[in-house]
């Protein structure tokens, strides 16, 4: 299965109300030098692997995403901001990679103080969300550690000869 963040990529990138305000212009991790603006730039800031059991990991995630929305106009980026709260806000359901979430809970949703720009300001607008979801993986296998033994060999204790 592929990793979650691919999945929120995709659902990002198909969604119309997103796409009206950024044209496709949506980048992990960092933005191009000089992009074009509206844009969405998103990071993963948060993993929890918290639910384990006595046979390993559950499979069981939570990554906390972060969707910072740019614009040139203030309004752009909340609006944008807003489209994507829309998107996550209260989902659960599969995504178009197929991963399953098991659900989504928005964290923060906040402004941050304009930023010079090449030329003038640039509007900066962060929601966070915890994305919940299951991780299919191969299970471990231990191994075997009742080895067959001859009936005519001598084994202490300990299984040794």
């Amino acid at each position: 299965m592929p990793p979650v963040e691919i999945g929120i990529y995709q659902r990002l990138k198909q969604d119309p109300s997103v796409s009206s305000y950024v044209q496709g212009r949506i980048f992990g991790s960092k933005a191009p030098k000089n992009a074009t603006l509206p844009m969405i730039v998103w990071t993963v800031v948060l993993t929890d692997d918290s639910s384990t059991h006595m046979q390993g990991a559950s499979g069981y995630r939570k990554k906390r995403f972060q969707f910072d929305s740019y614009a040139r106009k203030y309004i752009d980026s909340v609006k944008t901001s807003d489209a994507i709260r829309a998107l996550f806000e209260q989902f659960a359901g599969t995504l178009p990679d197929g991963s399953a979430v098991n659900g989504c809970i928005i964290i923060r949703d906040m402004d941050f103080p304009y930023e010079p720009g090449e030329s003038g300001y640039v509007h900066r607008h962060l929601l966070e969300v915890d994305v919940m979801y299951t991780e299919t993986f191969l299970p471990f296998v231990a191994p075997n550690s009742i080895f067959p033994v001859d009936d005519d060999s001598e084994m202490d204790d300990e299984g040794q000869p």
